[in-house]
């Protein structure tokens, strides 16, 4: 019995986590459609595919870490190189 519970709560998690997936790349895509001036709510919402949602969502993720190594960080080297594959 008690396997089944933990697998229970395992797919909860689960779903959990997609959901909350879900949510953020609808995020992005819905601020990604703002800042190109879209504003017409009368249309379905068309994003654009996953794959470039879940990059921009990473991009995002690897800007902000970058952001927070450089404050405490006094390597520059390091900081550059960080910065040198932000870019790529």
């Amino acid at each position: 019995m008690a396997y089944r519970v933990l697998r229970y709560r395992a797919v909860v998690r689960r779903l959990h986590l997609v959901d909350c997936a879900y949510a953020c790349l609808t995020h992005v895509g819905l601020e990604a459609r703002r800042a190109q001036g879209h504003k017409d709510r009368k249309n379905v919402l068309r994003l654009p595919p996953l794959r470039q949602l879940k990059q921009e969502l990473r991009q995002m993720v690897w800007n902000k870490a970058v952001k927070d190594v450089a404050k405490v960080s006094h390597e520059r080297a390091v900081i550059r190189r960080l910065e040198k594959l932000r870019a790529e």
